[in-house]
């Protein structure tokens, strides 16, 4: 089994291209496109590229590369709007995520401010005091 290079990628070349211009990007070649600069030492081969940026609401949270289509000598239109979809979804499912871990956070903050706060007088000792 070949030995991967463990780093993580350089924003740049062609991957810089996505995060620059986040819209999908589908690539028969990636050494043919003009913002290539190889790979790394190590780096397995790739030649085909399908690249989606994942939204979650009006920002890019990250993007998904695919490369290497297998059966096909490269993406097709389809599989761009299959990876599209599922990234939608997954954008959704992020952004409820943070919603729900930011109500849960306000609720605990709220309860604990509860605790050391003194509590205001009620309106009914204002009433009947």
């Amino acid at each position: 089994m070949p030995k991967w290079n463990s780093a993580l990628p350089i924003r740049s070349g062609v991957l810089r291209v996505l995060i620059d211009d986040p819209r999908p990007l589908r690539l028969a070649e990636i050494a043919a496109h003009p913002a290539s600069v190889g790979f790394p030492a190590r780096h397995p081969t790739m030649h085909t590229l399908l690249g989606v940026p994942i939204w979650v609401q009006d920002q890019v949270f990250g993007n998904l590369y695919l490369s290497d289509k297998q059966g096909a000598a490269e993406f097709s239109d389809e599989d761009e709007d299959t990876v599209v979809g599922l990234l939608a979804a997954a954008g959704v499912a992020i952004g409820n995520a943070r919603s729900f871990d930011d109500a849960r956070r306000r609720e605990r903050w709220l309860g604990a401010a509860a605790q050391v706060l003194p509590q205001p007088p009620s309106m009914s000792s204002k009433v009947h005091g």
